[in-house]
């Protein structure tokens, strides 16, 4: 059985004997080495390299053409048979080059020695995490802790020292009436907290206390309470009244002098409010 035409021709192939056959054997065989070094510059991601390649062999082609190489090649049917065989190979060529760039590319298990040596990184750096916002809370809650004993301390010097009030409160029981202003009460507030200030005023609450101002507005409820309101140095005083004195307080006029005595019911930093309140015979 005898060989494809193409293998005995690659067998009678000689090497040449001078040196412009070499030289045009190397410039023929350059037309399908070069392109197999492009793709595989390119294949590598070298596409400098992989371009100054692809320019070599546009070089070589154009020799080739001016020297007649090409026409050469295929001027005689061993030479047909010749480049038939190169073209097998290099087909073969470029399958294995695709082959190993498809291998090369293909995606890797992941490594399990570096899983296990980031899980241990991830497991310190959420505890460092978790010591942090500890530290953090631990601090906040001694600041809190720190501003209750303050308003502790405050409330208990406000209840045992000397006040600056006319006279100390009465002892809490029903119908205790202060002998304090509301500019005393809503001065408890003064370069305090609202937490501190209504700790200090949290004892006159319930308590009743006598006022004395001029009116500001007046309005009525669908409940029939009436609400008094007066100004006092850019500060609010609300005055509630129910019963008997309501159609007396509702014909009040803006400005007109008022007494009353009422149950001291909220105290803020600017607003004081009175509920239950009564006239006095002064007002009436």
């Amino acid at each position: 059985m005898s060989a494809p035409p193409w293998i005995r021709s690659m067998a009678d192939a000689g090497l040449p004997s001078t040196w412009p056959d070499a030289a045009r054997s190397t410039l023929g065989n350059s037309l399908w080495i070069l392109p197999l070094v492009s793709i595989e510059r390119l294949l590598d991601d070298h596409f400098y390299q992989a371009s100054i390649v692809g320019a070599c062999w546009i070089i070589a082609s154009v020799v080739a053409v001016k020297l007649h190489v090409v026409q050469d090649a295929f001027a005689t049917r061993e030479r047909r048979h010749q480049m038939v065989t190169w073209g097998l190979i290099i087909f073969g060529a470029l399958a294995l080059g695709a082959g190993i760039f498809r291998l090369a590319n293909s995606k890797q298990p992941a490594n399990p020695i570096s899983a296990s040596q980031e899980e241990p990184n991830n497991t310190g750096r959420q505890l460092q995490a978790e010591r942090e916002s500890r530290v953090a809370l631990e601090r906040q809650l001694a600041e809190t802790r720190k501003e209750l004993e303050d308003s502790k301390q405050q409330l208990n010097a406000a209840r045992q020292g000397p006040q600056p009030s006319p006279s100390a409160p009465q002892p809490n029981t029903e119908r205790v009436v202060v002998d304090v202003t509301p500019e005393y009460l809503m001065g408890l507030y003064e370069n305090m907290t609202i937490v501190q200030g209504d700790a200090s005023a949290s004892i006159y609450i319930d308590k009743l206390i006598r006022f004395h101002g001029s009116v500001n507005n007046v309005s009525q409820f669908r409940d029939g309470s009436v609400r008094v309101y007066s100004n006092l140095s850019g500060k609010l005083i609300t005055m509630e009244f129910e019963g008997r004195d309501v159609s007396t307080v509702s014909t009040y006029t803006i400005g007109r002098s008022i007494d009353v005595l009422g149950q001291i019911a909220k105290v803020t930093r600017m607003e004081l409010t009175l509920l239950k309140c009564s006239l006095l015979e002064s007002s009436k």
